[in-house]
């Protein structure tokens, strides 16, 4: 694993993935860290699992916050807990 200090994938890596600079660059070649793309793509996963992947980085999973920004009329709360606003992390925590 290329992309932290010590070479160790971690469950807590992965967390802060979507809020560290590898997300909102503009376009998946202009995502940092290079080959992180690349890795992800070619990757033994399954398909779906690359594509999920690839949805929270650019944070366009179908979840109530997305979905109100395109004006699309969602309870803004979360369906399973109606505490806070549904968002791509508090969809996957």
């Amino acid at each position: 694993w290329s992309f932290s200090a010590s070479g160790v994938y971690s469950v807590k890596f992965g967390y802060h993935l979507p809020k560290n600079k590898f997300h909102f660059a503009g376009t998946s070649s202009n995502l940092h860290p290079r080959g992180l793309w690349k890795w992800v793509w070619s990757g033994e996963a399954m398909p779906k699992c690359k594509n999920l992947i690839w949805m929270v980085c650019f944070d366009i999973l179908l979840v109530s916050q997305n979905l109100r920004k395109k004006k699309v009329d969602v309870d803004p709360l979360c369906p399973l807990c109606g505490l806070k606003e549904e968002s791509t992390i508090h969809a996957l925590v």
